[in-house]
């Protein structure tokens, strides 16, 4: 049975795919909302196309600047941190590759996110390949454009309760991130179980105009 996290280079490979999740986490997860794995949990065909979710977004919390975009083949979706600079001339925008985000439908505007691939200074290399992140989204729409979407955090106690019920071995990691062992298809379970547990928000992106601060 296929775990969820394998023993490459032993402690120190390890400490390394920490190390990575957390330069994930602080740039788009800066509210502890997640799990990870290292193998993917949620396949392609498991994804959907999001209505509305493309285009630029502000992460409430400290004023970060997103932009989500369809990748060029298939469901996926890239995710850049925008980097404002107006040292010389007229203010540009410079992009860091957080990472693609593949949203998997719950109802009701609900999706778990797998986000994957954080390249850190070229964005057509994966810096960690076996290193999954895995969190609750929910968008809100005024008609057909989508107007925020929030990181949604799960009752501590209420996941806990699922997640042995399930079989999943879930062990604290870093602050922003719980570590998750256990077969893809049983950490698919788990997290699909996550929907019926009491949600509270956790950090809000509001659209912006193209460019907006």
């Amino acid at each position: 049975m296929k775990k969820g996290y394998f023993r490459f280079g032993g402690l120190a490979g390890r400490a390394a795919s920490v190390a990575r999740l957390s330069i994930l986490l602080l740039l788009f997860l800066p509210t502890a909302a997640c799990y990870d794995a290292q193998h993917e949990v949620f396949g392609r065909k498991d994804g959907v196309v999001v209505p509305g979710l493309e285009g630029h977004y502000v992460r409430m919390s400290d004023i970060s600047h997103f932009t989500v975009t369809r990748e060029q083949h298939g469901r996926d979706y890239r995710i850049t941190k925008d980097f404002f600079r107006s040292e010389r001339g007229p203010q540009t925008r410079d992009e860091w590759k957080v990472g693609s985000l593949r949203a998997i439908p719950l109802g009701d505007g609900l999706y778990i996110a797998q986000v994957h691939c954080f390249a850190i200074i070229d964005a057509s290399e994966c810096d960690s390949p076996n290193l999954y992140a895995l969190l609750l989204f929910h968008v809100t729409r005024s008609g057909d454009a989508i107007v925020k979407f929030e990181v949604l955090l799960p009752d501590g106690q209420a996941a806990s309760a699922i997640a042995r019920r399930d079989g999943v071995d879930v062990w604290g990691q870093t602050k922003k991130a719980d570590g998750l062992s256990g077969s893809r298809a049983v950490l698919a379970r788990f997290l699909r179980d996550l929907a019926t547990v009491p949600l509270k928000s956790g950090d809000t992106y509001l659209r912006v105009s193209e460019g907006g601060q």
